[in-house]
């Protein structure tokens, strides 16, 4: 199908309000029109190629250009299967030379206080790199990929008994590890996924590198008091002027929003310059007491306890409001941070409290507010993540399906599709154990995406329905509707025999946008579920709206049946409402034959559980 450019910027235009303004002029330019035009003009990979590469080099974003472009597919209702290893086939083009580049000034770099067996040690990293992507680009051999046998690796196990290195370790074997999959995925022509797992390698690799200049240099300047770029107070004289301070002071450890896109865009260099441009300003500010610059873009601050919060807003409000130095522009600044008043661990508490702020979407966190029971779960899910995050890449997250049979029948006739994850070790993680972090992830859209292809892959030549669990965040992220819209517009026939799942809770978060998606997917013949009615409140009235085809009863009301009659009542009082609303019930948790005849007996008209069949990887009745 031939689009002219009219229409082209007609659908550019539509999509304009999910793209960055950063990014509007790079793609609403005159050679990306002219680029895209041709592409669909003449529908041909080399041109899909060409755009990638533009994009790459007017710096947009990667995971920007597809969100873009999976919109503009939509809009000019084209089908889009193949098009993003294309896509970003083109963008590596450029990215990978960039980078090399990038990685080739970094090696030529003089290091402040650095010996030659420090600069030794980065550099052998960054010569990694570089090999890396020429192996990638060229063919060549590919660098050592054990992280126990290149030399920042051996380095590490050498003095690891003597220093902390836990952190520098961890990520070092994190990056070998999303390196290996992506080199794998690279050499399946799987470059859309090869992308994703390259810009972490990368991320891995700068944080890393951050980690170990840090280290260094606090060997050099172990006696020295001050931060040589900013010439402020640093983390050595923090941690000794702390303890002249009592309760009547709070400590404010404050980041810079972005910052590491400033470094990575721009180059080390006008990083620096913004750093000493706040350094500067904030020693202008008379609202507290010390400033300190502790590493990187992070500061810190003394202030009065005494309405404190209000200082810091003030604090803030005039960091965001002076524009700083970025080549021969200004930029303008976002902080966010931590508070604490002064107490026993006082750096390491307001760092906790930072990186809880930024995982909860807080500007400002006043660290004394979190609870140790908090601080411990936070660690944990931290740690989850990054298993989750290398589960993703090695391919160890995938579908089990579990039969639910029909009652008055006695045939299984569907199967609801339940999210595993394996463990290095082969344990499997149930969905309780993961899915509040995975659901935090940007992982999680891709993985959404992935359950839905595969499922649909596994029922092409079966017989049953499927259920297929989704959430809240899925229904409120345009992209991922999208892509759900995609695949059902392009699997008609399952998707007639598709039930889309949301819990009961989710489903009046926000009642207008479900209801919105429900009505659109139904036109393609899906059916939807209330899962774990029952549980706790509902909106009844909004509910009802919604045209429920299924409600799946709460399990800790089935597994009650036999000895309350409280449970029998509620399901009763469920079967009624699922008879007026035209809808069916399903029974969850049903664990045994005694169960299965008591719901069967109050009239439910599904039955799913471990008595009717656990998950497996197979369809197995």
């Amino acid at each position: 199908m031939k689009i002219d450019q009219q229409t082209l910027e007609k659908a550019i235009q539509k999509v304009s309000s999910n793209i960055d303004e950063s990014y509007k002029s790079a793609l609403f330019s005159s050679g990306c029109l002219k680029i895209l035009e041709s592409f669909f003009q003449k529908e041909d990979a080399t041109t899909l190629k060409t755009f990638g590469n533009y994009c790459a080099d007017q710096d947009v974003p990667y995971l920007e250009l597809t969100f873009f472009v999976e919109d503009l597919f939509q809009i000019l209702d084209m089908k889009s299967q193949n098009f993003l290893d294309l896509l970003a086939q083109g963008y590596l083009q450029c990215k990978l030379s960039n980078d090399a580049k990038n990685f080739k000034l970094e090696l030529d770099k003089t290091f402040i206080f650095s010996i030659d067996q420090q600069r030794k040690i980065i550099n052998s990293h960054l010569q990694w790199l570089l090999d890396f992507i020429d192996s990638v680009k060229e063919g060549s051999k590919l660098p050592e990929m054990d992280h126990t046998q290149c030399v920042l690796g051996t380095w590490i196990d050498t003095n690891t008994q003597q220093i902390d290195l836990k952190e520098i370790e961890t990520k070092h074997r994190n990056l070998h590890t999303l390196a290996k999959h992506a080199y794998h995925l690279y050499q399946n022509g799987q470059f859309h996924r090869f992308l994703l797992l390259y810009i972490d390698v990368v991320y891995y690799s700068s944080t890393m590198r951050q980690n170990l200049l840090q280290y260094f240099t606090q060997e050099e300047l172990v006696s020295i008091s001050v931060d040589a770029l900013t010439h402020l107070p640093n983390r050595f004289a923090l941690l000794n002027d702390i303890q002249k301070l009592d309760e009547q002071t709070t400590f404010f450890l404050f980041n810079i929003k972005g910052f590491s896109k400033i470094n990575l865009m721009f180059g080390q260099d006008t990083g620096d310059k913004v750093i000493q441009s706040i350094a500067k300003s904030l020693q202008e500010c008379k609202d507290f007491t010390q400033v300190y610059r502790i590493y990187g873009d992070e500061f810190g601050v003394f202030l009065p306890t005494k309405n404190v919060y209000e200082r810091i807003i003030k604090l803030i409000d005039f960091l965001e409001k002076v524009p700083h130095p970025k080549d021969s522009d200004l930029v303008n600044i976002s902080v966010y941070g931590a508070y604490a008043k002064i107490s026993e661990h006082l750096l390491e508490k307001t760092e906790f409290g930072v990186m809880h702020g930024r995982q909860n979407s807080n500007k400002i966190t006043n660290v004394d507010t979190i609870t140790h029971d908090e601080i411990l779960e936070y660690a944990s899910n931290l740690e989850l993540s990054q298993r989750l995050q290398l589960a993703f890449a090695d391919n160890r997250i995938y579908p089990h399906y579990q039969p639910i049979l029909n009652i008055q029948t006695g045939k299984v006739e569907k199967y609801e599709v339940l999210l595993r994850v394996q463990e290095l070790n082969g344990d499997i993680l149930h969905p309780t154990e993961f899915l509040d972090v995975l659901k935090n992830m940007y992982i999680y859209p891709e993985i959404t995406k992935m359950v839905i292809l595969q499922a649909y892959e596994k029922f092409k030549t079966e017989p049953y329905k499927l259920s297929i669990n989704l959430s809240y965040r899925d229904i409120i992220n345009d992209h991922t509707t999208n892509i759900i819209n995609n695949i059902l517009k392009n699997n008609i026939e399952i998707a007639s025999r598709t039930t889309f799942e949301l819990l009961e809770y989710e489903a009046i978060l926000n009642f207008e946008k479900v209801q919105h998606f429900f009505s659109q997917i139904k036109n393609y013949g899906v059916t939807i579920a209330l899962d774990d009615f029952g549980a706790g409140y509902s909106n009844f009235i909004n509910i009802f709206k919604l045209e429920i085809d299924y409600i799946k009863i709460d399990g800790s009301i089935i597994q009650d049946v036999l000895d309350d009659k409280k449970s029998k009542v509620l399901i009763t009082s469920i079967q009624n409402i699922a008879d007026e609303i035209g809808a069916q019930t399903i029974a969850e948790f049903v664990s045994s034959e005694k169960i299965f005849e008591a719901v069967k007996l109050l009239g439910v008209n599904y039955a799913q559980g471990y008595f009717i069949g656990v998950p497996k990887a197979e369809l197995v009745e």
